[in-house]
């Protein structure tokens, strides 16, 4: 069985350190690293290893109990959350650990949010237990005052691997299942029943469990792994036809594209075509090849199977969030940077050259919208934060060889309008003729732009009516104000002419 499993939490919650015990305790590492130590399995960069941070969602394969585990160590710093959110959506269920000391911070709000919009099963892990100051209970009254109610502890005494269930724990999955209830009620407990139910609880998102330990020392993540193999049962269709989820775009030394990849039905060998959209048209490759990433190292293999998570070559566009083979379709991304730069480079550089290096991280990071101003010959991007643009400028001075810097950054505005307005396009270049008339509004907060119809056919084909939609959503409009990107507004096309001749 394969199981994908990514770690969150708040910096400094110990999140890097769990995931060096348990990659410890299955064998998949002989020594345990640390971060303070600058020699964490997960945290491979030099970057992470010098600022003691996750900034990559770096992935190892652990095997147990007969299953295969996929681990992704996900950034912990808000800087870097657009990396934890294109993670998200591959996983079979997250782990997200909370210091017993500090309790639940800001970025544990929002990986919350996060994982309940992508529908993720979910465990927590308060870390730290060891630490004075600790307080496990408070931090259990927190999570349920400020995230969910839902939880539900698990202690040493519950051992669902062997059958065995506390009567607090068999009370509290009850309470949340009247099925469950009444059979307690009336024939008590049933450790198979139990189970069964809480696993396919876990999976609806109806009940958190949450276990207590210390990662650095090794207390009570076994019991944790046990329990979270127990009640973690994930079903792929071998049989199907191949669908995947490309969810990160690296690029080798060599300058290889690296397309990797979560296969969520069939499989993949190495020479078959994969076809995924890439804007409006549909684009067929050929595979060259297919590796198992574990760390730093990769093997290459032939083929991979549902529930794998690889990493394939040959494929030039596909990007973070694109559906392939049966699957298609694109992940919208909720986490947007609220900061805008200008990269400062050396005159002697060729802005072009410039540009294209920042094209390619555009493609690894898709939430860095790198812009060209062609009249000033200027690139601008967007970021989370200072931090994340020191590690840009890292990454592009040991990779690329370029010294660069940075623009003090500005904050990204949004417009929207505050009254309804109705207007219309006129199009008649050389005797073709078209006409659109357009209703704005506000919308509410938050929901972006949204489309609406409410022309009829026999005033403006079907066909164009998509058209209108389909230019619509397909990129940015700007305000009058400042010109900054327009949100929260209904458009709804109320008509159309289009003259059937030309």
């Amino acid at each position: 069985m394969n199981k994908t499993i990514g770690l969150f939490a708040h910096v400094d919650a110990g999140k890097t350190t769990l995931a060096e015990q348990l990659l410890y305790l299955t064998h998949t590492i002989q020594e345990r690293g640390r971060v303070d130590h600058r020699n964490a399995y997960m945290d491979n960069h030099d970057i992470e290893k010098e600022r003691g941070i996750t900034v990559f969602a770096d992935q190892a394969i652990m095997p147990f109990q007969g299953s295969t585990y996929y681990l992704i160590d996900t950034p912990g710093h808000v800087d870097f959350s657009p990396e934890m959110e294109r993670a998200i959506q591959v996983m079979d269920a997250a782990v997200v650990v909370i210091s017993s000391v500090e309790g639940v911070e800001g970025h544990t709000e929002t990986v919350w949010q996060l994982l309940r919009r992508y529908g993720v099963p979910t465990f927590f892990f308060l870390n730290k237990i060891d630490r004075t100051g600790a307080d496990p209970e408070r931090v259990l009254e927190e999570i349920r005052r400020e995230l969910t109610e839902d939880i539900c502890m698990i202690s040493e005494e519950d051992k669902l691997h062997e059958g065995v269930m506390s009567s607090s724990l068999a009370e509290a999955v009850a309470e949340r299942d009247e099925r469950l209830l009444e059979q307690y009620i009336d024939q008590g407990f049933d450790a198979g029943t139990w189970l069964s139910a809480m696993i396919e609880m876990i999976q609806d998102g109806r009940i958190f469990p949450c276990f207590s330990g210390s990662a650095l020392q090794n207390i009570g993540v076994s019991h944790f792994l046990l329990q979270l193999d127990s009640l973690l049962h994930t079903h792929y269709d071998r049989d199907a036809e191949f669908s995947g989820r490309v969810y990160k775009i690296r690029h080798d030394d060599q300058g290889t594209r690296l397309t990797y990849i979560k296969a969520l039905s069939g499989k993949l060998r190495v020479r078959d075509e994969v076809t995924y959209h890439a804007g409006p048209s549909a684009i067929r490759e050929k595979i060259t090849g297919i590796r198992l990433v574990n760390g730093k190292k990769f093997t290459m293999v032939d083929e991979a199977n549902a529930g794998d998570l690889f990493v394939v070559t040959g494929l030039s566009s596909a990007a973070a969030g694109d559906g392939l083979g049966a699957l298609g379709g694109r992940t919208v991304y909720e986490l947007v940077p609220t900061l805008k730069s200008k990269v400062q480079f050396d005159s002697s550089i060729h802005p072009k050259d410039m540009l294209r290096i920042f094209r390619l991280l555009d493609a690894e990071d898709p939430s860095l919208s790198v812009q060209w101003e062609e009249a000033s010959q200027d690139i601008h991007l967007h970021v989370m934060g200072t931090i994340q643009l020191e590690v840009l400028q890292r990454i592009v001075d040991e990779r690329f060889g370029y010294r660069i810097g940075f623009a003090e950054p500005e904050i990204l505005y949004k417009e929207t309008i505050a009254l309804p307005s109705i207007g219309s396009g006129h199009f008649e270049p050389l005797k073709h003729y078209a006409e659109v008339h357009l209703k704005l509004e506000p919308g509410e907060r938050n929901s972006g732009i949204v489309f609406a119809n409410a022309c009829h056919p026999d005033m403006l084909p079907v066909n164009y009516q998509h058209l209108v939609a389909q230019h619509i959503g397909e990129r940015e409009h700007h305000g009058l104000l400042t010109g900054s990107p327009l949100t929260d507004m209904k458009i709804t096309l109320l008509k159309g002419r289009a003259h059937n001749k030309h």
